[in-house]
C-alpha cells in the first residue's frame, strides 16, 4: 500500500485530472495592474505579443472598459496589416478628409483609407476622434481580410445588415454574446473580435477571362490552402491573417518537457501530440505537434506542465511563442503522500485532502511524472 500511495503522489504532481479548469491569466495581462478586469484575456494576451495593441498611456494598465475611438482602430488594422510593425507609410499634401491634418493618426487613416478598410462619414470628414460601434469595427476587420466593401454590399443603406451577416459567417463575434452591434465596443471586446479576425479564414479574390469576348469576371471566394498530410490526416489549411501577416499557427498538444538556459534567460518547452497524463484525447482533426517538438520563448509557461495545450507560434522563428493556454477542462493537484486518502479500483477516482477527482483512466495505470528527474 505504501508504494502505490507513493506512485499516485508523483502522478497527482503533474498529472491533469479531469475537473474545473483552473489557469492563471497569461503572461502579458499578468503586466497590467487592471489585469483582473479583462475577460478575454487569451485574446488580450496573444494581440499583446502580436504588437498590436499596448496598455493605455504608460502601458501600465490596458482599461478593458474603455471604448475605442475610429482612429484608435485604424491603427490596430494598421499593425495587423503590417504583422505587428509600425508600416511605412506617408500622409498626402492635401489629405483625404478634412478634419485628420496634423493629428497623430493622420497617416494611420490614410493608410486604412488607401486599403479600402475604412471610410468617411459622407460629408468629407472621418470624425477620427468618434466612438466605434461594434459594426463597424466588424466591417473594418472584414475587410482587412479580403472583404471587398462594395463587393459584399459593406456601403448604402443595408450596409450593417450586410456587415453582420459576413461577420457571424467568418467567426467575428465569437465569444462576444453580450455585444449590441450598433453600440460602441469596449477595447476588451474588440481585442476579442480582433483575435477572431486573425484566425478567420480569409476572403480571396480572384480573376477569370472569357477567351472569346476578352471579358474579365471577378470571383470571391473563402481562401483554403492546398490539403496537407499532417500526422496521418488529411487537414484542409485556411488562409488567414495569423498566417499570412504573423507567420503564426496554432497547434495543440501536452507539454511534456521544459529546460532553462541560464546564460539566454530562454526556456526550451517539448510538446508532444499524446501523452498519458489524462484528460480528454486530442481530436485528429486539430494540428498537433509531432513528437519531441520544441520551442523557445522567455516567458515562464511551466505551470501548464502535464496539460494540453494550445499554443500560438511563429512558424519561421522557433523563440518566438505568442501565447500558451490550457486546451482541456483540466486542475492540476499537487500534494505530499500523505495527502492521498484513498482510491477506486473500479471507479477510476482518487482522494486527496478531502477532495473527490475523477481519473481519465485507472491510477496504476497513468505514467508517472517525478519533478525530481524531470
Amino acid at each position: 500500500m505504501r508504494n502505490l500511495k507513493r506512485t499516485l503522489s508523483l502522478v497527482l504532481a503533474a498529472l491533469m485530472l479531469m475537473s474545473m479548469m483552473v489557469v492563471g491569466a497569461g503572461a502579458a495581462t499578468k503586466d497590467f495592474t487592471d489585469s483582473d478586469e479583462i475577460q478575454h484575456k487569451e485574446a488580450v494576451e496573444v494581440m499583446v505579443a502580436l504588437n498590436v495593441v499596448s496598455g493605455k498611456d504608460d502601458g501600465s494598465y490596458f482599461a478593458p472598459t474603455d471604448t475605442f475611438t475610429r482612429e484608435e482602430m485604424a491603427k490596430v488594422v494598421s499593425y495587423v496589416m503590417n504583422g505587428g510593425v509600425e508600416p511605412v507609410v506617408g500622409t498626402k499634401v492635401t489629405p483625404t478628409y478634412s478634419d485628420i491634418k496634423g493629428i497623430w493618426s493622420e497617416k494611420y487613416i490614410e493608410y486604412c483609407t488607401s486599403m479600402g478598410i475604412i471610410s468617411g462619414d459622407g460629408t468629407g470628414k472621418f470624425n477620427p476622434t468618434g466612438t466605434l460601434t461594434a459594426e463597424q469595427a466588424a466591417k473594418m476587420f472584414l475587410t482587412a481580410m479580403g472583404y471587398d466593401a462594395k463587393v459584399f454590399g459593406f456601403v448604402g443603406n443595408d450596409w450593417a445588415i450586410n456587415v453582420g451577416r459576413y461577420a457571424n459567417e467568418a467567426g467575428l463575434y465569437k465569444d462576444l454574446g453580450d455585444v449590441v452591434p450598433s453600440q460602441p465596443i469596449t477595447r476588451d471586446d474588440a481585442m476579442q473580435m480582433a483575435y477572431n479576425a486573425i484566425q478567420g479564414t480569409m476572403m480571396r479574390r480572384t480573376w477569370s477571362q472569357d477567351m472569346t469576348t476578352g471579358q474579365l469576371t471577378e470571383t470571391y471566394a473563402p481562401w483554403i490552402e492546398d490539403r496537407e498530410f499532417i500526422n496521418g490526416v488529411i487537414h484542409t489549411i485556411p488562409h488567414t491573417l495569423l498566417a499570412d501577416k504573423f507567420n503564426g499557427t496554432i497547434v495543440l498538444g501536452y507539454l511534456t518537457g521544459f529546460s532553462y538556459d541560464d546564460t539566454k534567460s530562454q526556456w526550451t518547452y517539448t510538446f508532444d501530440s499524446g501523452a498519458n497524463f489524462g484528460g480528454n484525447a486530442i481530436s485528429t482533426q486539430n494540428l498537433t505537434f509531432e513528437t519531441g517538438s520544441t520551442l523557445k520563448s522567455t516567458v515562464d509557461y511551466t505551470g501548464f506542465y502535464g496539460q494540453q495545450v494550445k499554443v500560438i507560434y511563429n512558424t519561421k522563428q522557433n523563440d518566438v511563442i505568442y501565447g500558451v493556454f490550457a486546451n482541456d477542462s483540466s486542475v492540476v493537484v499537487s500534494g505530499a503522500t500523505g495527502n492521498i486518502e484513498d482510491y477506486s479500483t473500479t471507479a477510476n477516482t482518487v482522494t486527496v485532502a478531502g477532495t473527490d477527482y475523477k481519473l481519465s483512466d485507472h491510477a496504476t495505470e497513468i505514467s508517472v511524472y517525478d519533478y525530481n528527474n524531470v
